[in-house]
């Protein structure tokens, strides 16, 4: 398997950014590296980084440029190096040979440009029990008593039912645990940074399905989401105002059929 980048943005999340940094360092064994983007943090956040290790590399920037302008800083900096690229939000957490499965499928599926797994978040389309559900995934069992945010339980769940390990879909993936194929990022290019907490994601699978790229879910992975963190920590007028602006540029790019 060849070398992942995975692109993490932060701002003033130290409490979820903790867990899923320990998530990283403790449950990745594929080949990596960590660019993790500061938005200008307030809180403690800052002082997780004197305690990292030589696979990460950090940036600080002086005023929030916002999750899509973070990502691509991350993308830049990452370069032609890495076989793959990772957008990780900072409150999810990942289970152990995560890279392993969503590599292992990005790798073996060569006309995938992005790959996203199962999560445990009821508002996200990706969450266990929609899929299930909504998707009608048959092999995707209802475990009433496994606990959605036991990892470790939720993990052994869908590796041990997951067949087929992943799944064609379309429409779009949600960025919150999102791997690119290089060759696809260096194609469609970089985020769209006139989006805002939202829309981005959408885009972005838009421009890869126009650039001939499909894409995958992962049956076989599933990872904690918190979500919602920063953008809950807005007053509602402002998140009324990005969603309307994300919605426009939206609109805007992809104007409805005649």
């Amino acid at each position: 398997m060849g070398r992942s980048a995975l692109v993490c943005v932060t701002h003033n999340n130290c409490g979820t950014l903790v867990r899923c940094l320990e998530s990283i360092f403790n449950n990745t064994s594929a080949p990596y590296h960590l660019f993790l983007v500061d938005n200008a943090s307030g809180d403690a956040t800052p002082d997780l980084y004197r305690q990292l290790p030589p696979t990460a590399t950090v940036v600080r920037n002086g005023t929030n440029r916002w999750w899509a302008g973070g990502i691509n800083q991350g993308i830049r900096l990452a370069g032609d190096d890495f076989d793959r690229i990772f957008f990780l939000n900072d409150d999810i957490e990942l289970p152990r040979r995560w890279l392993e499965r969503l590599g292992g499928l990005l790798d073996a599926n060569p006309d995938v440009g992005a790959i996203g797994p199962l999560n445990s978040n009821p508002n996200d389309w990706q969450c266990y029990d929609r899929v299930r559900t909504e998707m009608g995934v048959a092999t995707l069992p209802a475990a009433p008593d496994v606990d959605r945010h036991d990892l470790a339980a939720m993990d052994a769940l869908v590796s041990r039912n997951a067949d087929p390990p992943g799944i064609g879909i379309r429409g779009m993936l949600a960025f919150f645990c999102v791997g690119l194929r290089r060759e696809a990022v260096a194609r469609v290019g970089l985020l769209d940074e006139a989006f805002v907490m939202g829309g981005d994601d959408d885009d972005y699978c838009r421009r890869l399905a126009r650039a001939g790229f499909g894409l995958a879910l992962a049956l076989n992975t599933y990872v904690l989401h918190h979500g919602s963190q920063s953008i809950n920590r807005l007053d509602e007028g402002t998140r009324a105002e990005f969603r309307r602006r994300n919605l426009a540029r939206l609109a805007e790019k992809y104007p409805p059929s005649p």
